[in-house]
């Protein structure tokens, strides 16, 4: 039996030897939440409900089950309620998941004052210190000096008396060996995260005789996804239930060289853990779009279009220019291939598209695509997300594009479906956010033919499209101004040639292209590791690694 059936089978009997303890029922239902059994989590909570009406843990609880389930304008009256409670151990949670809603509904300001709020009852959870970051890299009115600045005290917020200096003294310093690299992910599965698409290319094609590599997987649900990164790696270490003190004394048990960080501060993470140095090398994969602001990760990996020329100024990090992308990516499996001819030909109207995240829809978004339907009017736009196929999100959406001036008989809005490919066969042309780039969406618009349309800027979330597009040729769909943008999104409209061209041969070749050679890249990332390593082994400190310049 697993840590997750033993606490499931405890708290049942909790519940049968005291019933009418609402605790134990929350109990219950949290041991469920965790275990990703949705139902019945929510069942457990709504009886701690009855029995305890008032009890804030209960609405916290449930507003925290409706943000997994997607459904935020519920998980926002849960945990308002919450808050009228005023329980003290439980207001710094609800807050900080009142953020969390708000930010998935693109309201970046009122969550930004939400989670701030939390922060100012727990100014030491670094739970919450991570929502606030993560919500900040979305945030396009946020001067990213000062985005920056709170990334670097979240490290000293959380441990305000720094770890002793961590000593490595039995580790063998041959700058040559095999490396034992180990890798920290919730991600390790399917879904929420993308680690099928990035990490599974990563996991799969070291060199195993240059490398040993070892899956930290810091969450519970397991998949088919699951059972093939645990297969490829030569050890598999399930970590969720881990303190951080266990966690590091099992890493540095198992002799890691370079430790690498799967997520940032995106949720489940593990940062406090890296603060305590496990590895001699410490490393960040960004699949989170900003520095993680610790002092104890010496390195991040990027590329030549990734980083702006200020990026290096706002990491705590030493970056490592790859040579081509700075990820690589894996679809999913799906027998969707790209339409035969533009969408356009059979729909008779031109369809504009984006499938991202509706955090990524703030107002400069909604602004631009709204001059794109007013240049090209005979277009529509679909988006797709979770909670756009009705109810009150889809009709804030509806709403804030009728305050740019387009009707709601231009707009298609559905929610996601089991197959992330299939509705790209509708898109003639993807629109990429402003501000906060699509990441896997570009990739999956890509590999269905569809031309991605971006808009280029300095944060690390604003330059997603320019390295991914640049990547397979593309460069010249990423502009820097908006009215770029429109003009270019104008041309492609009626531009039927490069429409047709894109069904054809865009998929093939994106798989000759940088963004989806595994091999290469990995020998790149895996040379990045070498230079680090062979520098600790000096007793060096961290020094920027350009390999795009070779």
């Amino acid at each position: 039996m697993g840590r997750e059936e033993e606490a499931a089978a405890a708290a049942r009997r909790a519940v049968r030897a005291d019933p009418e303890e609402a605790g134990h029922a929350l109990n219950a239902g949290a041991v469920q939440h965790r275990a990703k059994r949705p139902e019945e989590a929510r069942a457990w909570f709504r009886r701690a409900l009855a029995l305890q009406p008032d009890g804030a843990a209960g609405w916290t609880n449930l507003g925290s089950h409706a943000i997994d389930a997607g459904a935020f304008d519920d998980a926002l009256t849960l945990l308002r309620r919450a808050l009228t409670l005023r329980t003290a151990e439980r207001e710094a949670l609800a807050s900080s998941n009142l953020g969390v809603a708000l930010m998935a509904l693109g309201r970046h300001g009122e969550a930004v004052a939400a989670l701030s709020a939390a922060l100012d009852r727990a100014p030491g959870d670094a739970e919450v210190r991570s929502n606030l970051l993560f919500c900040l890299c979305f945030a396009e009115e946020a001067d990213l000096g000062a985005v920056f600045d709170e990334h670097r005290r979240f490290e000293r917020a959380v441990m305000p008396v720094p770890p002793a200096a961590t000593r490595f003294d039995a580790v063998n310093r041959d700058p040559e060996r095999r490396l034992r690299v180990g890798y920290l992910s919730p991600d390790f599965q399917r879904y929420p995260g993308p680690g099928y698409h990035f990490l599974l290319p990563l996991i799969e094609h070291h060199d195993r005789s240059a490398v040993e590599v070892t899956c930290y997987y810091a969450d519970l649900p397991k998949d088919a996804a699951t059972a093939r990164f645990a297969a490829l790696a030569d050890h598999w270490r399930a970590v969720a239930a881990l303190p951080d003190g266990e966690l590091e004394r099992l890493i540095r048990a198992d002799g890691i060289d370079v430790l690498v960080d799967c997520g940032g501060h995106m949720s489940r993470n593990r940062m406090p853990l890296f603060i305590r140095r496990p590895a001699p090398v410490q490393v960040s994969l960004p699949l989170y779009p900003n520095t993680t602001g610790l002092t104890a990760m010496d390195y991040q990996f990027s590329d030549h279009r990734f980083a702006a020329a200020s990026a290096d100024a706002l990491h705590t990090e030493t970056l490592i220019r790859l040579p081509g992308s700075v990820l690589c990516y894996r679809p999913a499996e799906s027998a969707a291939t790209p339409s035969a001819r533009p969408p356009v030909e059979t729909a008779g109207v031109f369809t504009f598209g984006s499938f991202n995240n509706l955090t990524k829809l703030n107002a400069s978004t909604l602004a631009l695509w709204g001059r794109v339907l007013a240049a090209v009017p005979e277009a529509r736009l679909m988006l797709k997300w979770r909670g756009l196929s009705g109810g009150g999100v889809a009709r804030r959406v509806l709403d804030a594009f009728a305050a740019h001036g387009v009707e709601e008989s231009r707009l298609l809005l559905r929610g996601t479906a089991p197959d992330p490919y299939e509705d790209y066969r509708l898109l003639d042309c993807a629109l990429d956010p402003v501000f906060a780039n699509g990441g896997t969406t570009t990739c999956d618009a890509l590999w269905m033919g569809v031309p991605v349309l971006s808009i280029a800027g300095e944060a690390m979330i604003s330059r997603w499209g320019a390295t991914m597009l640049g990547s397979v040729g593309l460069g010249g769909l990423v502009v820097e101004r908006e009215d770029d943008y429109v003009a270019l999104a104008v041309r492609l409209a009626t531009d039927r040639a490069f429409l047709e061209a894109q069904r054809a041969g865009l998929r093939e070749r994106m798989a000759r292209s940088p963004l989806m050679d595994e091999t290469g890249y990995v020998r790149a990332v895996e040379a990045g590791y070498r230079m680090a390593w062979r520098r600790w082994c000096a007793g060096l400190p961290p020094a920027r690694i350009d390999m795009s310049a070779a």
